[in-house]
């Protein structure tokens, strides 16, 4: 019997395990991002503009995944060191190495080479490294009155975590101030649809299961009598049905997010990272 087919839940009393590293095997399985899917060449491969040979990049991603296995976070931190001096940026590390690593998590899973528990858990630490390198990306709504502001959502029942997040980074990273909602009620997202003028609901969806839900929360959000920006839907779906916008009621399907800023007719300008802070 497979390891798919024998899975059972990780043990969370395992020393090595903490309560934010249990995540969905959804997440373990739809792992490639929405910016990963941008800087692929067709085939899976990453595209990065580092500078670093063909080979060099696969140990890099080898050693990445190493890492995650790794119950030492100091690794993780000697990674980034390591990766700098060869001229990889920051931003090359979250939009291309770290999708790349997570996709082959998946894969890895797929084919019974790692548990759930293994995979869930580097998972788990990508996302951690994620929210460490883009710690000084936060695009201040207050620093430049003009700011682009948006609303990033994840729906209840959706899994697509990790790529929300790399998203989240290139979002900032073009000057824009960014508001997560993650698995919240519809009603709790309406609320805050409401609550001030976003210039853009962005809407996670990763898989056809989801497709009557984030039919529905647009739906709303549409009917409410407070005026809402427009909706951009985005994620791997993207790929596999060519029907999402009518079926959805989005606005545009986009999983770019200097496209996704352009298709709303919303301006942006990437600034100082050392000077950006994220809304509260």
């Amino acid at each position: 019997m497979s390891n798919r087919q024998s899975m059972l839940a990780p043990n969370v009393s395992s020393p090595c395990i903490t309560g934010a590293e249990i995540v969905t095997i959804a997440l373990a399985t739809k792992i490639l991002s929405v910016v990963a899917s941008r800087v692929t060449d067709g085939r899976g491969t990453p595209q990065p503009d580092d500078g670093a040979t063909e080979a060099h990049r696969e140990s890099l991603v080898d050693e990445l995944l190493s890492v995650v296995a790794s119950v030492n976070a100091v690794d993780r931190s000697s990674f980034l060191e390591h990766v700098e001096a060869f001229g990889i940026t920051p931003e090359e590390v979250v939009d291309v190495y770290i999708p790349e690593a997570a996709r082959r998590l998946g894969k890895q899973w797929e084919t019974d080479e790692s548990s759930f528990t293994d995979v869930s858990i580097g998972t788990a630490r990508l996302q951690s490294m994620v929210r460490e390198i883009s710690a000084e990306w936060r695009a201040d709504d207050a620093s430049v009155a003009n700011a682009p502001n948006i609303l990033m959502v994840v729906p209840q029942g959706e899994d697509h975590t990790l790529g929300v997040m790399v998203a989240a980074c290139q979002f900032r990273r073009l000057g824009v101030s960014v508001r997560m909602l993650l698995a919240q009620p519809d009603a709790d997202v309406l609320s805050m649809a409401q609550s001030r003028p976003f210039d853009m609901i962005a809407v996670a969806l990763s898989h056809a299961d989801r497709i009557e839900t984030v039919r529905k929360l647009i739906k709303m959000l549409k009917s409410s009598p407070v005026p809402m920006p427009q909706v951009v839907v985005g994620g791997p779906m993207q790929s596999l049905r060519d029907d999402l916008k009518r079926v959805t009621g989005a606005d545009h399907i986009c999983s770019d997010a200097a496209d996704a800023l352009r298709l709303c007719g919303i301006r942006h300008g990437a600034r100082d990272a050392s000077k950006m802070k994220d809304q509260v």
